[in-house]
């Protein structure tokens, strides 16, 4: 199995993780394929392509955040086709393995709530899986009552959920680090400013609750 940057790949496989990437998200979650490719050389930046025997297998992408000690895991996906045979844990346990270079990883993941899917549909089940991939990884739900972002294809807004996967050495944010994170994938993730609506809103929520 080899993992490579995005950068190293040959043209046709470029092609196979643009193919994933589009049939693993939603157009609203996608920035265009064309500004990965571009980022690729940043150093705060970890971009993924799982190859085996020249096949593409899945793809992961995280960024380092500036303002907090934290990576925030911007896209994990799986092929279709080998979906449920155990790559994800193997994709999950190279990225960790190269994270840590940095001696306190932290993980920050957004996921779409199983609630917002009507009960026993297919999409609320692949959310649940989701979620529970994440927990037997040492995730946990943060508390953030309101976490709505923008769409990156359009004007909308999309309300999901963070999960966090703390240091070996330290448990969930909470109080000031918690806002200091939330408001850290609102600017440096989404590129909002500190006073956008969006982001007073997840604030305003934590000082609430």
């Amino acid at each position: 199995m080899q993992y490579l940057a995005l950068s190293k790949l040959r043209a046709e496989q470029t092609e196979a993780v643009k193919a994933i990437y589009e049939e693993a998200f939603a157009a609203w979650q996608r920035v265009p394929f064309e500004i990965l490719l571009q980022a690729d050389t940043d150093p705060s930046r970890l971009q993924l392509a799982m190859v085996d025997d020249g096949e593409v297998l899945a793809l992961a992408v995280l960024s380092r955040l500036k303002s907090v000690s934290w990576w925030f895991l911007e896209y994990f996906a799986v092929t279709k086709a080998r979906r449920s045979n155990g790559l994800g844990g193997v994709l999950w346990e190279a990225v960790v393995e190269r994270l840590n270079g940095d001696r306190d990883v932290r993980i920050v993941i957004e996921v779409e709530p199983p609630e917002e899917a009507p009960p026993g549909s297919d999409e609320r089940t692949i959310r649940e899986r989701r979620i529970e991939f994440y927990r037997r990884r040492g995730a946990r739900p943060l508390d953030v009552p309101v976490y709505r972002v923008p769409h990156l294809s359009d004007n909308g807004t999309g309300e999901l959920m963070l999960l966090a996967v703390p240091s070996s050495e330290g448990g969930l944010p909470s109080g000031e680090e918690l806002q200091a994170l939330v408001r850290a994938l609102y600017v440096e993730g989404y590129g909002l400013s500190t006073d956008h609506p969006l982001l007073q809103a997840a604030i305003a929520s934590l000082e609430d609750d």
